[in-house]
This record gives C-alpha cells, sequence and structure tokens, in this order.
C-alpha cells in the first residue's frame, strides 16, 4: 500500500498474476474460520514428533520436506477437506486405520 501499510489482498493477487501466478482469493467471510484452522494445525504440528502412527509419521515428513509452517497450511487445508466431505454427505467422521 502507498501509505505503508499490510497491502490487500486484491493488490497482491494482481501483484502475483503479474509475475505469472495463478491466483485464487477466499472470500472474506471464510478466512477467519481458516484461519482458525492453520492455528489449531500448527499446535498439532509443533507435536507431531511426538507420535509414532501414521498421520505423524506424514505431518513429521512433511515439515522435513517444506517447513513447520507449510506443513501447518497443509495440514489445515486436510482438515477443511475432511470437513467438507463430511458436511456435503452428511457422514460422521470415521479414524482412519
Amino acid at each position: 500500500d502507498r501509505d505503508g501499510g499490510g497491502g490487500s489482498a486484491q493488490h497482491w493477487g494482481r501483484a502475483f498474476e503479474q509475475l505469472g501466478h495463478t491466483v485464487k482469493l477466499m472470500h472474506p467471510k471464510y478466512v477467519k474460520p481458516y484461519v482458525m484452522l492453520i492455528h489449531g494445525a500448527r499446535a498439532v504440528v509443533q507435536r507431531a514428533a511426538r507420535r509414532t502412527d501414521t498421520q505423524g509419521r506424514w505431518r513429521c515428513a512433511r515439515m522435513r520436506r517444506t517447513g513447520t509452517h507449510v506443513a501447518a497450511v497443509a495440514f489445515a487445508h486436510k482438515n477443511a477437506r475432511v470437513i467438507w466431505a463430511l458436511l456435503a454427505h452428511d457422514a460422521a467422521y470415521r479414524q482412519p486405520a
């Protein structure tokens, strides 16, 4: 922004599009719940090393490949997809084997 502030999503979206990237903006009413998923995922990812199950190993491997923050966002996105599927199909959560 010209006033030295943070800059809007539209501003940065246009900047990234000019660099050749594809940009998809989230509707503002979905941003806060998604940020809350990321905060929860960050807490889980920080404790992933203590777990020896399949999901704990997946999180540790993801953290090694991409870093802690990207792994937390990936986990939050995975949780968002699971939540959407449960709501869309009116199903109950079944823990993976």
